[in-house]
């Protein structure tokens, strides 16, 4: 597969996106195909970017951060690559809506993450799905600032379709959140720490 190929020149893949835009499973893909080791979110408690950067100091790793896909254009590791997903609208909301906490719990939240963030240096529309919001800031202002290559994959991509440990939408309507497959995985193990150049750049 080209896509291993490529992603193989790198020691850390860090996958983002809005929540429900497949980071979960695309993550888990990548992993497994690398022989890399997978770290969720919930390692560094989703939002807690200091716990995050400790991460990036690990080697041969696919992480996976859509609560912290505002600090994107920040990051700087070596040998590190972006895999920013990307999902129709629509299909993120269906996703959303399907989990009943997610929009009243957690959209708020994240809408919150980029109030004042860009003094005054870039405007977008607060009262936008937080999927059209991390959409636009993504493309408009944080692609031209990243400090490390990127790739954007489309959720629907010959690569996600066409792998083994992909769910067709039918079998996986009643799955809950960070469900992948009928019968979930137990999170990896923690492996030892190698250090390196990681840290957010202001």
């Amino acid at each position: 597969m080209s896509i291993i190929n490529d992603l193989s020149r790198y020691d850390r893949l860090i996958v983002s996106g809005c929540q429900r835009s497949g980071t979960t499973a695309i993550s888990k893909m990548l992993a497994s195909d690398l022989g890399y080791t997978l770290i969720d979110e919930s390692e560094f408690n989703f939002h807690d970017s200091e716990k995050f950067l400790h991460e990036l100091r690990r080697q041969r790793f696919v992480i996976q951060c859509p609560a912290l896909s505002h600090l994107l254009h920040l990051i700087h590791a070596p040998s590190a690559i972006l895999i920013w997903m990307r999902r129709p609208f629509h299909e993120i909301r269906n996703s959303m809506q399907r989990l009943k906490w997610w929009i009243p719990v957690e959209e708020p939240r994240e809408k919150s993450k980029y109030k004042g963030m860009f003094e005054n240096c870039y405007e977008y529309d607060p009262t936008l799905p937080i999927e059209q919001i991390k959409f636009e800031v993504w493309a408009d202002y944080q692609k031209p600032r990243m400090q490390i290559p990127y790739l954007e994959l489309d959720y629907d991509c010959p690569y996600m379709l066409e792998h083994r440990l992909y769910v067709n939408a039918a079998e996986r309507s009643e799955f809950k959140a960070k469900q992948t497959t009928a019968n979930q995985r137990n999170a990896p193990p923690h492996m030892p720490h190698n250090h390196g150049d990681t840290k957010f750049c202001q």
